[in-house]
């Protein structure tokens, strides 16, 4: 049974990983977040959200979660051990920094910031979607978790954590210094 969410957002789950880029091999820090948003009696998330998009015209064209269309992907990318600002990238693509995209910027800053308040037992996810194939594809969108830890009980304790609500909050909070450092850089 799925539990009920009465906060616009539900099934959200988050990890960091080093990846390596395939074309020239440096390694890239990441900070991934995939979250549902749904329409409800205390939220219309994803309707905010394509009012946004739709605010950003064709610099957010196709930027749509290719796994689920009401679950966005939210991660912050830099190379690994740089002092570099992380980049913000929504459902895989990297978001241009420029006025015409700042209302999605906005957007993905409150909602952040609202998770990080969140009340931890007001982070739900469903079981169904966190051991089954959701999880371990949505929340690096490109890669399954499976593919990157092979062993079992490893991969099963990433999952787990990857929903624990205070990891979930402090990786919201995390994410959103990484985009305002980015808003902060644009503006300068």
């Amino acid at each position: 049974m799925n539990n009920i969410s009465f906060t616009g957002v539900k099934n959200i789950g988050t990890l960091n990983a080093i990846s390596v880029n395939p074309v020239n091999h440096e390694a890239i820090e990441g900070k991934y977040m995939v979250i549902n948003l749904t329409n409800d009696y205390n939220g219309k998330d994803l309707d905010k959200f394509k009012a946004a998009k739709k605010k950003c015209g064709q610099y957010l064209d196709g930027y749509i979660f290719p796994h689920d269309s009401n679950f966005i992907h939210i991660s912050t990318k830099k190379l690994y051990g740089s002092n570099d600002i992380p980049i913000l990238f929504l459902n895989m693509k990297k978001v241009p920094v420029r006025t015409e995209t700042m209302p999605m910027f906005q957007y993905i800053a409150k909602l952040l910031n609202r998770i990080s308040e969140m009340d931890n037992k007001d982070i739900r996810a469903a079981k169904d979607f966190v051991y089954g194939e959701g999880a371990d594809l949505y929340i690096l969108g490109e890669e399954r978790i499976s593919r990157m830890i092979t062993n079992r009980d490893k991969y099963n304790e990433a999952i787990a954590h990857a929903f624990v609500p205070p990891f979930v909050k402090a990786q919201a909070k995390s994410i959103n210094v990484d985009i305002q450092a980015q808003m902060e850089d644009y503006f300068a």
